[in-house]
Formats: structure tokens, C-alpha cells, sequence
């Protein structure tokens, strides 16, 4: 059986795209866009992402257990517009804070008691693993490496 024939829009594929690397408060952050279905993707809705989730990069970005990198997901959906921040931190920890705010409003608050990450985000947090594993050695994390590899099974 496949997803699609279970019936369940909650659960229908989505689409889902590599943005590129954008940076917030000195840390280098890979972007990616999720639409909900029968969403179009409209980035201006995320607009003033990076002040939503300033608070939850803290400063320095980089030290010897923090690389200052992780990744965005602007995942854009009927019930509202999510925003997930994966932060790498603690040698090998990912922090994952998400917000929520009313469809088109930009308006994010922390999630709430009943909101979370959706099946969907896991796609990518699943592959930003694996990235973060292959650019670790020896030395560390490869900083340039992990920037470099897009969530494979999402790359345009």
C-alpha cells in the first residue's frame, strides 16, 4: 500500500526543496521548504525567520563543542506555517526548537503544547544527520563538507 492510497492529506507526500545556506547570527544555517498540501511554497510568509529564532542561537556560534550550523525548515501548511531550527551543538547533539504562526501571518511563537515536528520535517532531519555524520573525522566536523551536502533525497 502507498501512502497516498491510505486517504489521509495529513499524511500525503509533500514537497520538498533545498534552498541554499543562509546565515543568523554568525551561524551558517542550510534552508529547506516543505508545502503542505495544495500550498505553494511563498517565501515572503518566512520573511522575518532568522529574529524568530535568534533566541534560540546562543552566542558565541562557534567553539570547541559548537560548529555554529544546522539547518531551517520553512514548512508552510493550511494549519499554519512552521519553522524548525536543527542546531548542532555538544559535539554530536542536535537542539530542535520549532515555531508556529497562523498561515501568511510571520507572526512565530514558540510551539505549543500540540504542535511539534511533522512527519515530514523528519525527511530532512534524518538526512541532515547523515550529513552531519559523513563531515565528521577525526578533527571534527568538516564545516565546508556539511555545508556542501544538501539532504540527498531532496536536492532540485
Amino acid at each position: 500500500m502507498t501512502l497516498a492510497a491510505l486517504g489521509n492529506p495529513a499524511v500525503a507526500p509533500r514537497p520538498t526543496r533545498w534552498l541554499g545556506v543562509e546565515a543568523a547570527r554568525d551561524y551558517l544555517l542550510k534552508t529547506y521548504a516543505i508545502e503542505g498540501p495544495g500550498e505553494t511554497f511563498e517565501r515572503a510568509r518566512f520573511a522575518d525567520w532568522d529574529a524568530a529564532v535568534a533566541p534560540a542561537l546562543p552566542s558565541p556560534a562557534r567553539d570547541a563543542l559548537r560548529p555554529g550550523v544546522g539547518f531551517v525548515i520553512f514548512h508552510q501548511a493550511a494549519i499554519g506555517d512552521y519553522l524548525v531550527l536543527g542546531r548542532w551543538d555538544n559535539r554530536n547533539e542536535l537542539k530542535l526548537p520549532v515555531w508556529v504562526a497562523p498561515p501568511g501571518s510571520a507572526r512565530f511563537a514558540p510551539a505549543g503544547e500540540r504542535q511539534s515536528l511533522c512527519v515530514w520535517d523528519l525527511d530532512i532531519i534524518i538526512a541532515e544527520r547523515d550529513a552531519f555524520v559523513l563531515a565528521t573525522g577525526a578533527d571534527g566536523l568538516d564545516i565546508e563538507r556539511y555545508l556542501g551536502q544538501p539532504a540527498r533525497a531532496i536536492q532540485d
